[in-house]
């Protein structure tokens, strides 16, 4: 076992390990809108991730035995998507699979190649999203946890992004009459303990022997917070170990690459850094050996879904930045129309000029609808609301939003 490997399989002594510290860790033609803390068991014992598979010879032929994909060209009437979507890079880009496995055009039609025609976009009509988990609730009978948990519909496609700190997930599902067994993919946006606690329920009600659970590699390392008023470390990772969770049915599919879920709904893998005045809190943290550094939350990711209203963006935390996400989100769906932003965005313990200046990039993007959860706090989602009123919406636990979205379109059980 490698020295990474050792670390990322040595945990915290106890479930709710603090280690006092005396400082902070080094190192078609529509309008916008479209009308017309810390609890569980560490995990000292998980299994490390593999590491990832040697990248493929440069210079490759398209259709040779070795594994390469190459961007077609755009045609005409029609547009094809490959990897990645990045205008910049059409040139031979690889693309690696959930499984680890990299792909050439030739071999996964379904990863790299998909020929969508114009117009076939997925239809935002068939979709429904419903925040099972959220800070705050509105609904009778539908509990507040903090933490996140979305369960996204799209025809006959379920995918389930987070599970919030604990069972009220599944006791959530089960009042808002959610059947979570249609899972067919659980998405995890990073490795903190708020959006992985409740795997371990989630798992068992799903009740299957191959559930996909779609995570970056480093979601599973032994990530701490800093109390910097109380210099105390708290572990803040996952609660239960990779060992429990596979024998509960999860079968984890690493990627640090987008992982298309659907025709036109990816898991975003990692979310490059883009902006100047985004940085991941300096207060996470990862502990290696005995020392801890700065976490670049790697992990960090989001679920995109392209429709024929715009881009659909659903956020766990948003630790890479909001901004960064969402032009990431448009480089890889290649659509500059975004409809709506839902989620965690990490605003609250941001600083005001980040606040105001994600604020100013929101406006130039021309966001249709901004409904925020979790991290984005009070203060901050109360300044949102203000900023972008006619088309704010506070997204708690119990929303179901339905669309083209209006307020009317949001459905509370019970109301």
């Amino acid at each position: 076992m490698g020295g990474a490997d050792a670390r990322r399989a040595a945990g915290p002594t106890r479930p709710d390990e603090r280690v006092r510290g005396t400082g902070p860790p080094t190192s078609p033609a529509l309008d916008r809108f479209g009308n017309g803390p810390v609890q569980g068991h560490a995990q000292e014992k998980g299994r490390s991730p593999p590491d990832p598979p040697s990248r493929p010879a440069t210079g490759a032929r398209r259709g040779s035995s070795t594994t390469r994909c190459w961007r077609p060209r755009k045609e005409t009437g029609s547009r094809r998507r490959a990897c990645w979507g990045s205008k910049a890079r059409r040139s031979a880009t690889p693309c690696r699979s959930a499984s680890g496995t990299w792909w050439s055009s030739s071999t996964s039609n379904e990863l790299c190649d998909n020929k969508i025609e114009e117009g076939k976009l997925i239809s935002a009509k068939t979709i429904r999203i419903t925040t099972i988990v959220e800070n705050s609730t509105s609904v009778a009978g539908v509990l507040a946890e903090w933490g996140i948990s979305v369960f996204i519909e799209a025809g006959e496609k379920s995918f389930l992004l987070d599970t919030g700190a604990s069972d009220v997930m599944v006791r959530n599902a089960d009042k808002l009459t959610i059947d979570l067994k249609k899972t067919e993919a659980v998405i995890l946006s990073h490795g903190h303990f708020d959006h992985t606690g409740g795997l371990p329920a989630v798992l068992e009600r799903i009740g299957r022997s191959d559930i996909r659970i779609v995570a970056h590699p480093e979601v599973l390392g032994r990530k701490y917070s800093y109390n910097k008023k109380k210099s105390i470390y708290r572990y803040a990772g996952i609660p239960s170990c990779r060992d429990r969770l596979e024998s509960w049915g999860g079968r984890f599919e690493f990627s640090t690459a987008p992982v298309w879920l659907s025709e036109d709904i990816a898991a975003s893998g990692e979310e490059p850094l883009t902006t100047e005045f985004e940085a991941v809190a300096d207060n996470l943290c990862l502990k290696e050996g005995e020392q801890f550094v700065q976490d670049p939350m790697s992990d960090d990711q989001s679920l995109y879904i392209r429709t024929d209203l715009g881009l659909i963006i659903i956020l766990g935390c948003a630790h890479r930045g909001m901004i960064n996400i969402i032009r990431h989100a448009k480089e890889l769906m290649d659509t500059d129309r975004v409809y709506m932003v839902i989620g965690g965005t990490h605003l609250g313990p941001a600083s005001q000029g980040q606040v105001d200046k994600t604020i100013q990039a929101l406006r130039e993007m021309d966001v249709a609808w901004l409904g925020v959860s979790h991290c984005t706090g009070l203060p901050v989602a109360a300044k949102l609301a203000r900023e972008f009123e006619g088309r704010f919406f506070f997204n708690s636990a119990g929303t179901v939003i339905r669309f083209p979205y209006t307020d009317s379109t949001v459905k509370r059980p019970g109301s």
